[in-house]
């Protein structure tokens, strides 16, 4: 599958009807707001990863699947470090049913970051037998740090599947402890755990993006 930067076909209002069969790399500035458009048959794959941006990041996306047999699947990465402050907020709308899509979120927060993730599954009254789903994890590195996570679902169409969630927690003092007992340092540790949590997401970006150089 092709892989396209945003910033290379993004029209200028902000709204583009995606072509299938691509993973799209979101590598646009620090504040960006757009809106993707899968209409019938298509197959779309999506990547973003912030918290290199600067310290004030904010990113609104729409996710419209506006026809049917179409499907989304979209990973977002969020690393935030040296008091940063990052907004996302994401909306998946079926306008029309016999699709699906899937968005996956993780976060981590370290030093004085502030998080917040704000996702919406709308379906509308014509979304009959769509399936849209969202799931969001989040690692607190820091008792300075804040994460906010609030997903919403707003469901107009009968016979559907949809399920969301968010969970927000630390580090497993266990798991530490036994990384501490092989001689790892703490710092060591951190970086390390840090980094098996974002794994997930990170196994699926190319490895030319700029967070998985050290892979």
């Amino acid at each position: 599958m092709e892989y396209k930067k945003l910033s290379t076909m993004l029209p200028a209002d902000g709204i583009l009807n995606v072509p299938g069969g691509f993973w799209f790399i979101d590598d646009l500035p620090a504040e960006a707001s757009y809106e993707l458009r899968l209409d019938a048959h298509v197959r779309c794959k999506f990547i973003l990863h912030l918290g290199l941006q600067g310290h004030r990041i904010r990113r609104r996306v729409i996710f419209s699947i506006c026809g049917e047999n179409a499907k989304l699947d979209a990973h977002v990465l969020i690393q935030g470090a040296k008091n940063q402050c990052i907004e996302w907020v994401g909306i998946q709308r079926h306008l029309i049913g016999n699709a699906e899509s899937n968005l996956f979120i993780k976060s981590t927060a370290e030093n004085a970051v502030e998080i917040s993730i704000i996702s919406k599954i709308i379906l509308d009254a014509n979304a009959t037998k769509s399936c849209a789903y969202f799931q969001n994890k989040n690692l607190i590195l820091s008792n300075r740090a804040h994460v906010t996570a609030r997903p919403e679902l707003e469901i107009f169409a009968n016979d559907v599947h949809c399920s969301h969630g968010a969970a927000i927690g630390g580090i497993d003092p266990m798991e530490e402890f036994y990384l501490r007992s092989r001689g790892i340092s703490q710092r060591a540790v951190k970086a390390l755990l840090q980094r098996a949590f974002a794994e997930e997401i990170l196994c699926q970006m190319p490895n030319d993006m700029p967070c998985n150089q050290a892979r």
